[in-house]
């Protein structure tokens, strides 16, 4: 919440009303609703897809239970945030500016953060003994890569992009 209240202070010449509004925003939906779809997401596909068949009358049926899946989407949003809120604040000058190496360091933060995410979501997931192939959960990295590598030539920086999201 001090990081939104930050970022509205140093980009944006709005109201206290809209300012409230924007923080509510970025925990409202940043924070809960992507994480309440992508907890339930991956709560699905581990208990669907990545358990262990383990048939056998001396074993109890276990399950990802879905506040499982939340606590880990909260550690791992706390590296996107320590990124993306964090980070990112104390470079604005130099990601905001126009070029291809603030598009570069900008588009960095945002792949960083999202490996970072998928990295320990992966971890988080693979502690537990009766799921197998959790590293399906970094497959998503690899499409941020992806992104990453089609977005720099064309000098499409994220940082722009999302401070004009939010603040214009």
């Amino acid at each position: 919440m001090l990081s939104s209240l930050a970022f509205a202070v140093a980009l944006a010449n709005r109201g206290v009303a809209q300012v409230a509004a924007l923080l509510a925003y970025s925990i409202a939906i940043d924070f809960f609703v992507a994480g309440l779809l992508i907890s339930t997401l991956c709560w699905w596909l581990s208990n669907t897809y990545l358990r262990l068949d383990i048939a056998s009358t001396h074993t109890i049926e276990q399950k990802v239970e879905w506040l499982y899946a939340f606590d880990v989407h909260c550690n791992s949003y706390f590296l996107v945030y320590l990124i993306l809120y964090v980070v990112q604040y104390l470079l604005l000058p130099i990601v905001l500016l126009d070029g291809y190496l603030a598009t570069t360091l900008a588009n960095s933060l945002y792949l960083a953060a999202v490996a970072a995410y998928f990295y320990s979501t992966f971890r988080g997931y693979e502690v537990l003994p009766f799921l197998e192939k959790t590293e399906r959960f970094l497959f998503p990295a690899i499409g941020a890569v992806v992104a990453f590598l089609v977005l720099l030539p064309f000098n499409v920086n994220m940082s722009s992009l999302m401070m004009g999201f939010y603040f214009s």
